[in-house]
């Protein structure tokens, strides 16, 4: 019985195996690295403030268009309360009555208050007519200066002062404490007595 001698492998066969040794770790290694990446987008995306606006923020580039086809320049001198919306927000929803009331008792002179919502302007005109908001009632879809960052959170309010820095910025919620930021001391919640906004109590107690 004869045995065959196994001969040894060729030395291009040995680098041919070798080679597709590195192809796979490299392979795993970047599986790994684009894994690693995806994480951190994910944790990044946690932070809440996160490309958010923020008291601080400089809006005076930004324009609004309104509903009654003027153009709200929030560096035009004047200071601005924005109130921010979407129709189709289940929180906006929630919060839009007790906007309602409040904007149903104010009188005011020298603050600017708009009601503006990202989605369309026949959408947000129809919606604010709803709730009866008297207040001009514009979109963040045809703004110019990077306003559109305004719609990441509904609804929420934001306060500027006259040369469209954010001073006070919070959840809808917070309303009237984020108002007392940019109206005037010729605006302020009508009574009987034609009392200032009171800085707790009242209207705010029920929105906490």
């Amino acid at each position: 019985m004869s045995h065959r001698k196994r001969r040894p492998e060729c030395p291009s066969q040995e680098r041919s195996g070798a080679r597709a040794d590195i192809v796979i770790i490299t392979v795993l290694i970047a599986v790994a690295i684009a894994q690693l990446a995806n994480s951190a987008q994910r944790l990044s995306s946690l932070d809440p403030d996160r490309g958010f606006v923020k008291a601080g923020h400089d809006l005076s580039a930004v324009s609004v268009p309104l509903s009654d086809g003027t153009v709200a320049e929030l560096g035009d001198g004047r200071p601005s309360l924005l109130l921010i919306f979407d129709p189709d927000c289940v929180h906006s929803n929630g919060i839009a009555p007790k906007w309602s009331a409040w904007l149903s008792n104010l009188y005011r002179d020298g603050t600017r208050i708009l009601a503006v919502s990202p989605g369309s302007l026949s959408q947000a005109i129809g919606y604010a007519r709803d709730q009866q908001w008297s207040v001009k009632v514009g979109t963040l879809g045809g703004t110019e200066g990077g306003g559109n960052v305004l719609g990441a959170r509904t609804p929420w309010v934001f306060a500027l002062d006259q040369d469209g820095r954010v001073v006070e910025e919070g959840h809808g919620s917070r309303l009237l404490e984020v108002a007392q930021h940019s109206l005037t001391p010729s605006d302020g919640v009508e009574t009987d007595r034609a009392e200032p906004l009171p800085s707790a109590g009242g209207l705010v107690s029920g929105w906490q």
